[in-house]
């Protein structure tokens, strides 16, 4: 059965997958073409010279990449609605990346749901590829791929352990590393090569 169709296998009415971020959502008027769920398994191999040691650790950070396109007009006769359901789909994507900020954590994340597999993930965005094809001018292909960190509705597991977001701002190093030096050049003379702007910047 084609993910992006109209069609149904007998049993299961195919329906649409769906973004929703802070209760804003974005419904795919045209499911991904591709589905692709990685389940990685957390192993390191130690080869010694009477073998090999074998850590295993359990599953790791799942990843669900999706690829499709936004069409070209709905079941209405806007020609530009694929370019809207575009548009909209960047603008959920960037809002997502862009709404970090240093020192705070990260409590809103993207949920993925498919509704035609009832599969619904907590996740974040990897990257958004963006692609167009001069065969194809009309249409608006996209590229998602993100990290899956659990299922909608399951809780964290160890909070102290999976730290999420910025949670150290960028040490302000540069105050510190004029003084140093200044401090050093005037154990041999009285002068000093930085300005006195540099010293007082924080």
């Amino acid at each position: 059965m084609a993910l992006n169709g109209n069609a149904y296998d007998g049993i299961n009415r195919l329906k649409r997958m769906e973004l929703e971020y802070k209760n804003q959502s974005y419904v795919f008027d045209l499911n991904p073409e591709t589905y692709d769920l990685k389940i990685p398994n957390r192993v390191n191999v130690h080869y010694t010279k009477v073998g090999a040691v074998v850590d295993l650790f359990g599953s790791g950070l799942k990843e669900l990449n999706i690829v499709g396109t936004t069409g070209y007009k709905g079941t209405g006769k806007d020609p530009a609605h694929g370019y809207q359901k575009f548009l909209s789909l960047k603008k959920t994507m960037l809002t997502v990346m862009d709404d970090i900020r240093d020192g705070r954590p990260v409590k809103d994340f993207l949920n993925f749901y498919n509704h035609t597999d009832g599969e619904a993930y907590v996740t974040i965005p990897i990257r958004l590829n963006i692609s167009r094809n001069v065969n194809q001018p009309l249409i608006y292909k996209y590229d998602i791929q993100l990290y899956v960190l659990r299922r909608v509705g399951d809780a964290v597991e160890s909070p102290e352990i999976q730290v999420i977001g910025n949670p150290l701002e960028s040490p302000k190093t540069i105050t510190i590393t004029v003084r140093d030096r200044d401090v050093i050049e005037k154990l041999d003379t009285n002068d000093t090569k930085f300005s006195k702007v540099n010293l007082t910047k924080d």
